[in-house]
Parts: structure tokens; C-alpha cells; sequence
């Protein structure tokens, strides 16, 4: 085989391999409990191997995803994970590394066999998000039926257009419902990210098990009320000394891009906190995440320093540092929580 026909026929597998999807994928595996997938642990700024915010948890059959970013449904498709039992987009709030997939993640689903509604569920202001992702995908949805819709092949208008449902908590530090189905119980926790407001964290119970998301936030004792007892707690964090190096080497080149790095320290956990509260919560694992500064000199080991000190003294937590492609595994009816990086 000459080069130009080896050129062709790995750019034929390369497409088949973007427009196909496993049969394993394609449907909701056999597993009962909860399922973490983490397909998105970077921040806004570029980070090798990381995509934007994007975390998804399975609940025995169902598929739902908490924040999109950019990059995060791609990450999510080469993990495994049942793309078309989607049910339901959780979004923490507004800021636009959590929410710039949405689009792609209800519109891949779809195009992959999901054939049911799916929902954008979080503060004010996911009507105008749905909204506009409909706007912008309509007629890309119609093409697309137009063109591969035959037989029993069908391509559902009414489930791929994205619905929306607000959430309202009105008490800073308040929960609500955000969603229950079946066995699972999704709960909106109010957390402190100012002046972005309303901005929500999320509980995931399934079965006796659960998972906690927190959402950006600065370091927020009532979030460490309504996740006590929780498996799980998947915190944000941000190193403040680390940001404001990052600040003053940006200053001379950037003053702007400087100002808005420095800016971020008011509103973000430090990991040492982020360990206090999940041992206050009595939580069984802490799963830093949203990790801006992965890839900045000195990570992770000036980043996580002070961990192990804000633990207090004889007590116990596992900890780890989210990776893209990392899983948790929390089975029904048991305790153990296994870990796949």
C-alpha cells in the first residue's frame, strides 16, 4: 500500500471512529449504584489533557451531566459512558467554561440514538440557555433529519429540542429539589460565588449512595451541612498564591489579563479548605476538580500544600487530584467506592 492510500484509509478510520459509537456506549450499562465520570477538570484557561468543567453521573440506567464546557463531551464519548440515556443537563451556573458544550452535549446524544426530552436544570437564566441552543441548532437538526432519517432509522424532533426548568432557592445558604427520579434524588445547594448569584452546587442520592458537586464557590461551611454524610464530595479549588504569581509574571505583558487572574482569588476554594470542609461534612473521599491551575509551575505540589494540615489531627480522608478520563464507582448496597484513573 502506497502512502497515499495509507494516508486515506487512516482518515477513513478516524471518521468512523467520530461518527460511530460503541454499543457499549450506546446504551446504559449494567451497573446499579453511582457512577462519576470525569470529563472535563480544567478551568477557563487552556490546560494540556484537561477540558472545561464537565462531570457526569450515572444512576443505574440513567446518564446525567453536570456543567459542559468546552472539550467535555468529546473527553465523555471515549469513557464509556451511556451518551444516549442522557436525561438531564445540571448547570452550576452561568460563567461560560461550564456551559459553552451544552449545545454539542444535546445534540451529539441525539444524532447518537437518544430518542427522550432532555432538560437544562439550574439557576435563572437556563431558559435564555436552552433557548438559544435551539436557536442555534435548528437548522442543523433539520438537515440532519432531512438527510439520514429512513425506515426505522429516526431522528426525533421533539427530544432533541433542550427544555429548561429554574430552580429558585431563595435563602443564601438554602437547598431545594432539583430533581427526583425513581430512586434518585438530585438536590440544588445554594453556594457562594458573588457577584455570579445564584450559583449552585449539587447532591447526587442514589440507593444509600451519594454524591456531592460543589460548583464554584469560595470555601462555604453551609455546602459542608447539606453533603454531610455524603461518599463523595467533588470540590472545586484554587490555589491563591499560586494565581497571584500567575498574576505578577502576567502584569507587564497583560495588565488586563492580570487583573482578571488576581480578581479570581475572592471567589474559589483553597484545596486546604476544600479538605476542612469534607472532614467536617464527614465525607468518605474528597475529589479536588476544576483545576485551573494544572500545567502552571509548581503543580501539583505547591497547589496541594497545606492539604494534609487541614486535616485535623487523627483524622482520616481520602483525597485525590481529578484527572480527564478518571471514574468512580459506587456500587448499590455497598460502601466501597473504586477508583479508575
Amino acid at each position: 500500500m502506497n502512502s497515499n492510500a495509507r494516508t486515506l484509509a487512516r482518515s477513513v478510520l478516524i471518521l468512523a471512529l467520530m461518527y460511530s459509537v460503541n454499543p457499549s456506549t450506546a446504551h446504559a450499562q449494567s451497573f446499579d449504584g453511582l457512577k462519576v465520570f470525569f470529563c472535563g477538570t480544567g478551568g477557563p484557561l487552556a490546560s494540556s489533557g484537561r477540558a472545561q468543567p464537565c462531570t457526569a453521573v450515572q444512576a443505574g440506567d440513567a446518564l446525567y451531566l453536570v456543567d459542559n464546557g468546552v472539550g467535555g463531551w468529546n473527553t465523555l464519548r471515549g469513557m464509556r459512558a451511556p451518551v444516549t440515556s442522557l436525561k438531564a443537563i445540571l448547570i452550576t451556573h452561568l460563567h461560560s467554561d461550564h456551559i459553552a458544550g451544552v449545545g454539542e452535549a444535546a445534540e451529539q446524544s441525539w444524532i447518537n440514538g437518544r430518542v427522550e426530552p432532555l432538560t437544562v436544570i439550574g439557576p435563572d437564566g437556563v431558559d435564555n440557555l436552552a433557548n438559544g441552543f435551539n436557536l442555534v441548532y435548528e437548522r442543523d437538526r433539520v438537515f440532519r433529519k432531512a438527510h439520514h432519517e429512513r425506515g426505522d432509522i429516526k431522528f426525533p424532533l421533539d427530544a432533541v429540542e433542550l427544555r429548561s426548568e429554574i430552580v429558585k432557592i431563595p435563602d443564601p445558604d438554602g437547598t431545594a429539589l432539583a430533581l427526583k427520579d425513581g430512586e434518585l434524588t438530585i438536590t440544588a445547594i445554594r453556594v457562594a460565588h458573588d457577584p455570579i448569584s445564584p450559583a449552585f452546587g449539587y447532591r447526587f442520592d442514589y440507593k444509600d449512595r451519594s454524591v456531592v458537586i460543589s460548583g464554584d464557590t469560595k470555601a462555604w461551611p453551609p455546602l459542608g451541612v447539606a453533603a454531610k454524610g455524603a461518599d463523595v464530595l467533588i470540590h472545586e479549588a484554587q490555589s491563591s498564591a499560586m494565581m497571584m504569581a500567575a498574576s505578577r509574571r502576567a502584569s507587564r505583558m497583560n495588565p488586563r489579563g492580570a487583573a482578571l487572574l488576581a480578581d479570581t482569588v475572592t471567589y474559589h476554594t483553597e484545596p486546604r479548605e476544600a479538605a476542612e470542609l469534607a472532614q467536617s461534612a464527614g465525607v468518605r473521599m474528597l475529589v479536588l476538580s476544576h483545576l485551573t491551575q494544572a500545567g502552571m509551575p509548581g503543580f501539583p505540589e505547591t497547589f496541594t500544600e497545606g492539604v494534609e494540615e487541614g486535616i485535623e489531627e487523627g483524622g482520616k480522608l481520602d483525597w485525590h487530584l481529578a484527572q480527564d478520563g478518571m471514574t468512580l464507582e459506587l456500587p448499590a448496597g455497598g460502601t466501597e467506592i473504586n477508583v479508575a484513573k
